[in-house]
């Protein structure tokens, strides 16, 4: 794992499904290479201005029907600090994800090439929690209510240091504190500078909420696995296995005690326990990714993948959308196509960078019906605050020289929403994902 301040800078400050290939940190990445670069100057310029915190810029995306999902851009200047105090423990930080036996998700990859990738092993996860199921007829499954805007930053030294220990050492003058204690609780208070000095919740999006939540919850797991040892999470969803129904029940509420001392909570409408067989799942890359597209349409396999992930498959959308990516779209397709991958950009947003490679790749013919039937979707995105799946149509238009109607550019510069603002400013521009 290579947490390094410029790794979570340049593949972890922008958050995913925002347009890789029209926002990076690469000037921020040159500055810190740069020989004249001192952090500790930043550091000294912030306190010399009394800016011991800075607000995000949050922006509304998709997370379900009935819920938007609000990520947040913290500033570039409190980020990079926050980024250096990782880095600084990221020895600890390793150790306590490696000796997690039971999470799937403290394996994070920042690589220097592109963006940052977590390591896709689904399939292979589902194949490890049958065998681990071996013996256990029910599955108690919970997912976190809200898990990000619900952990509390001060939780972050509790992991590290030990509740206990840190509640401690909280009562001490700060000049007999710990030398431990100092440098966890630095980290706790970079952590609270990118988000407006606040306690409660870290942003959604940037990489390093990612860092911090699996700290945590690796600490949350050492508490549950002294009452219950047979589980496994993955980011915020846990799977519980237990042999009968009643020591699932009666599993719950001491859950929820655990989770509370951690100020988290489960979401009820998530929980539910099954009877063995708990899912099916198919292995995408047998179902997917030995497609016959000499015989077979495009069409076809996007209604295959769109299947699979209607019967619970939640890799499906992605791994077909991946091997698109290499195809050539025929002229007979391309227009059924086309309304395809837009309706899944704007109701999977976190998606469309992997449909606009295939745009890139791709050669499209628009008519003015078309045309205005995306300005009419991208005007609605504005007037509902759909902020990114707003971003992302306007890359779609720009790319393909589509016109944006003037009503709508007023609109979005009046709304003054930073991606889709400079987006419009910009102009048209050719780029190559």
């Amino acid at each position: 794992m290579r947490l390094t301040m410029v790794n979570l800078i340049k593949c972890g400050f922008f958050p995913e499904g925002i347009p890789q290939h029209c926002f990076d940190t690469k000037d921020v990445v040159e500055l810190i290479g740069d020989k004249d670069f001192e952090l500790d100057s930043l550091e000294r310029n912030h306190k010399d201005k009394s800016i011991v915190s800075t607000p995000c810029h949050f922006i509304s995306s998709y997370k379900n029907d009935l819920e938007r999902r609000i990520i947040g851009l913290p500033h570039i200047e409190t980020y990079m600090l926050l980024c250096s105090e990782i880095e600084k423990n990221v020895g600890l930080i390793s150790a306590k994800f490696d000796f997690n036996i039971h999470s799937y998700s403290n394996e994070i990859y920042p690589y220097e090439i592109e963006d940052y990738v977590v390591k896709s092993t689904f399939y292979n996860n589902y194949l490890d929690r049958t065998k681990y199921s071996l013996g256990y007829k029910y599955l108690l499954k919970v997912d976190l209510s809200k898990c990000y805007e619900n952990i509390y930053t001060h939780s972050l030294t509790w992991s590290l240091l030990g509740k206990i220990s840190a509640k401690q050492e909280v009562k001490k003058k700060p000049k007999d504190r710990s030398e431990e204690y100092i440098k966890y609780d630095n980290l706790d208070t970079k952590l609270r500078a990118i988000n407006n000095n606040e306690t409660k919740g870290i942003p959604t999006g940037p990489l390093t909420s990612r860092v911090v939540s699996e700290i945590v919850l690796t600490e949350v797991d050492k508490e549950i696995s002294k009452i219950h040892n047979k589980f496994k999470r993955y980011v915020d969803d846990y799977n519980f296995f237990f042999r009968t129904r009643t020591e699932a029940e009666e599993f719950i509420p001491k859950l929820q005690n655990i989770l509370y001392d951690y100020k988290l909570h489960i979401n009820s409408g998530k929980t539910e326990i099954l009877k063995y067989p708990y899912s099916i799942n198919h292995n995408l890359s047998i179902k997917l990714g030995k497609y016959d597209f000499e015989k077979n349409t495009v069409l076809d396999y996007i209604e295959r993948f769109n299947e699979l992930y209607a019967l619970g498959n939640k890799g499906a959308l992605k791994f077909g959308l991946k091997v698109l990516k290499s195809k050539q779209i025929s002229k007979d397709e391309d227009q059924i196509v086309f309304s395809h991958l837009i309706n899944l950009m704007i109701t999977y947003p976190n998606l469309a960078e992997y449909i606009f490679t295939i745009f890139d790749n791709n050669e499209f013919t628009f008519t003015d019906e078309t045309a205005h039937l995306l300005n009419d979707i991208l005007l609605s995105c504005v007037k509902n605050v759909h902020q990114v799946e707003a971003v992302w149509l306007l890359t779609v238009m720009l790319y393909f020289d589509i016109d944006i109607y003037e009503n709508i550019i007023l609109l979005i510069l009046e709304k003054v929403e930073v991606f889709s603002t400079i987006l419009v400013l910009d102009g048209p521009v050719k780029f190559s994902v």
